[in-house]
């Protein structure tokens, strides 16, 4: 009966690990499904930065356009033209370079600060698309494993399996070669 149980057991834990290999890989997929899901929007939010950035690269009088550089605008024009009023310089040549200068000061700094403002929505989508990157490899290791340890879980049932019969059989041989010479020499049969 020992070596009956010896094969059985065998095979059915070969055959639970193997399936446990398999449930492992298949867990590790669906965690993997849903990691791709939960950060598809901040990919996607990412690739829209980018292209907003390409867009300001190629048309950056958009910027004029803008309602809060319109504001800037208007609001820091009031204020050198009443300046100058104020200060009796209304008409001057000093005026319409001092408006010339605030408005290349203003759309150099907030060119900048809208490129910083698109480029940061982009790299929300590149954190997002190198996380899951790291999940994507994470995934794939450990599904890997799941199938060498299942196919070592195989192997390692048909190597059992092997030596029980190869045990059995010697077992049988030696009864064999026992019965042989004891029934010879001593007279048991």
């Amino acid at each position: 009966m020992g070596l009956l149980s010896d094969v059985v057991g065998s095979i059915t834990g070969g055959n639970e690990a193997a399936r446990a290999g398999r449930e492992a890989a298949g867990m590790s997929r669906e965690m993997f499904d849903v990691s791709r899901k939960e950060l598809r929007p901040f990919i996607d939010f990412g690739l829209e930065g980018m292209a907003s950035v390409r867009d300001l690269m190629m048309n950056p009088d958009q910027l004029s356009r803008m309602p809060f550089f319109q504001f800037l605008q208007e609001q820091g024009t009031q204020a050198v033209t009443r300046a100058a009023a104020a200060s009796g310089f209304r008409g001057s040549g000093n005026v319409l370079h001092d408006l010339m200068s605030f408005g290349q000061g203003l759309a150099s700094t907030e060119f900048g600060n809208e490129f910083m403002r698109r480029m940061s929505l982009a790299q929300l989508g590149a954190n997002a698309a190198g996380t899951l990157a790291g999940a994507a490899t994470n995934t794939g290791n450990t599904m890997a494993s799941s199938v060498l340890q299942g196919g070592m879980a195989r192997a390692n049932l048909q190597g059992s399996f092997l030596n029980s019969i190869l045990g059995a059989g010697a077992s049988i041989y030696s009864m064999n070669q026992l019965s042989k010479y004891f029934g010879s020499t001593s007279g048991i049969k």
